[in-house]
């Protein structure tokens, strides 16, 4: 009998162990979809194998909304061919301004609001009006992730001013070295806890990381975001 209760009772813990870190994990990826409003990011995998072909974006009906090429420098809109030697002529386009162009890099990046098979319906406007699809098939030129998982690993642009690097999440927590100059410096997120983020020093760019520093900033603070992820250099 005591050896049933023994077993029970680390059963017990084992499971609300386990449902307190699916509660958190859950409660991450709806504190982050909520605050976007939408699933997540569909990034351009910008091979050799992937470079060299039309990136097409659809209309509800299957028709062709626009492609672009990336090693041909190329954007097809319509009637129009718009080349990427000049990367101004894409800012003032209302009709595609997704949340990441950066033909320099190659990098193209939609948040996707749902998805129903192979087909993701993603925002090609910053102000999320403009919502058409992509097919992503076996070519496998897409990478999906949800906010978390794009969040995780992700550089973090931060005013560390304004928003502290803290021991822990909290804001009555000490401050992390304040003599640091945080700008010689790249960070990466590791951990989220609501509306925080844990970031850690990283080498990057050519740069390397000479110190072992941690801490806490927020990512957001009410319906505000007090971060960026960087994609370059």
């Amino acid at each position: 009998m005591y050896r049933f209760s023994l077993l029970f009772l680390l059963v017990s813990l084992f499971a609300c162990s386990s449902l307190d870190v699916n509660n958190e994990y859950s409660s991450n990826e709806e504190t982050l979809s909520d605050f976007f409003e939408s699933q997540g990011v569909v990034s351009f995998l910008h091979n050799d194998k992937c470079l060299s072909k039309d990136v097409v974006i659809y209309n509800a009906d299957g028709t062709e909304y626009c492609r672009l090429n990336f090693y041909e420098n190329k954007f097809y809109y319509e009637d129009a061919v718009i080349l990427f030697e000049n990367p101004n002529n894409l800012r003032d386009l209302e009709m595609f301004s997704p949340m990441e162009l950066y033909p320099n890099y190659s990098i193209l990046r939609f948040e996707y609001e749902s998805s129903l098979d192979n087909k993701y319906n993603v925002y090609v406007d910053k102000e999320k009006t403009i919502l058409k699809h992509i097919v992503i098939d076996d070519s496998n030129c897409f990478e999906v992730k949800t906010w978390r998982d794009y969040f995780l690993g992700s550089w973090v642009g931060n005013d560390f001013n304004k928003n502290p690097m803290r021991e822990s999440n909290n804001d009555d927590s000490k401050q992390v070295n304040t003599k640091l100059n945080y700008d010689d410096y790249f960070f990466a997120i590791t951990e989220i806890k609501g509306e925080w983020v844990k970031i850690e020093c990283v080498g990057a760019c050519g740069f390397e990381c000479d110190l072992e520093i941690s801490g806490w900033i927020r990512w957001k603070r009410d319906n505000t975001k007090l971060i960026s992820l960087p994609s370059a250099c």
